[in-house]
């Protein structure tokens, strides 16, 4: 671009051709015109953009096994173990000392440590081999497994889904989930009675009743135990302890043999952020994603 500037502003001699001169002089508007336009930037529609984690984690994991099993995946061994993630950057280092901290005296419970939590399990199979005169090296071994993952990272809370399974002996094993909320400003952690008051509690169940129905594809009245064999006690519809704070919305589960049989799993529900405005607390993070919902995929991206 330098150059054509440097060229268009050089005197042309005076014995030279005219026609040469007019034609290199339109060559230079040309190629002046063409470097001046600037290629217009694509905007990506919001069906495109891909989500950014707002903060950074590492994952971990810790195992234990019974008797030092060789391959733990053999079912004959013994083993309990916990992948988690955490914190290690994209907040105040106070949150994130904060969070973390409070993962780690989740996940070991009444124990001492993860370590300890793990060595636990290990222990009561220890007892129940030491007890059982009928044992053989044959049988199934137990297991736990302790998983802790995000399931919203928000610049405004996070949210950890912990997901536990194990097996003891019996027709098959168990699992359930639980969600940890954390304000990203603080670190605190919050409960369902922070987001909606006492006195919208009635209305939330109300909502509730009707995506429930709406997921589950029931009528909007009549029977819910009737239409999909559900065993709501006295046939009524009712709001699990289970709530999180996902990308589609505030979303509740009913856990293993609450409302339907095993091989039916955990069943969950989402009410949109959308429809929480007039029940949100004000000034509460729940208020602030009904106003700004977090990213949420599109099409599997």
């Amino acid at each position: 671009m330098r150059s054509i500037l440097k060229a268009i502003a050089k005197p042309i001699p005076e014995d030279s051709d005219p026609m040469k001169n007019l034609v290199l002089l339109i060559g230079y508007i040309v190629l002046f015109t063409a470097c001046a336009e600037t290629p217009k930037a694509e905007t990506a529609s919001p069906e495109t953009m891909t989500a950014a984690d707002t903060l950074s984690y590492m994952s971990r994991h810790l195992l234990r096994t019974y008797n030092d099993c060789e391959d733990p995946k053999d079912y004959t061994c013994t083993r309990a173990e916990f992948d988690y993630v955490l914190i290690t950057g994209g907040v105040p280092d106070e949150v994130r000392k904060r969070i973390n901290r409070s993962i780690l005296l989740r996940l070991q419970g009444d124990t001492t440590s993860l370590q300890a939590k793990l060595d636990s399990f290990l222990n009561e199979y220890h007892d129940y081999v030491e007890s059982d005169f009928e044992f053989m090296d044959e049988e199934p071994g137990w297991f736990y497994e302790g998983h802790l993952n995000l399931g919203l990272n928000d610049p405004r809370v996070l949210t950890f889904a912990f997901q536990e399974y194990f097996f003891t002996g019996g027709a098959h094993g168990n699992y359930n989930t639980d969600y940890w909320h954390f304000n990203c400003s603080n670190g605190t952690s919050f409960e369902l009675s922070d987001l909606i008051s006492k006195a919208n509690m009635d209305s939330l169940w109300t909502l509730g009743e009707q995506y429930f129905r709406r997921s589950m594809h029931l009528r909007d009245t009549g029977s819910i135990n009737q239409q999909a064999g559900f065993s709501f006690p006295e046939d009524q519809f009712y709001l699990p302890n289970i709530y999180a704070l996902l990308p589609e919305g505030l979303t509740f589960t009913f856990g293993t043999y609450e409302i339907a049989s095993y091989a039916d799993g955990e069943i969950r529900f989402s009410i949109p952020y959308s429809e929480l405005k007039e029940l949100a607390i004000p000034g509460s993070v729940l208020e602030e994603l009904t106003i700004k919902p977090p990213y949420r995929k599109v099409n599997g991206s």
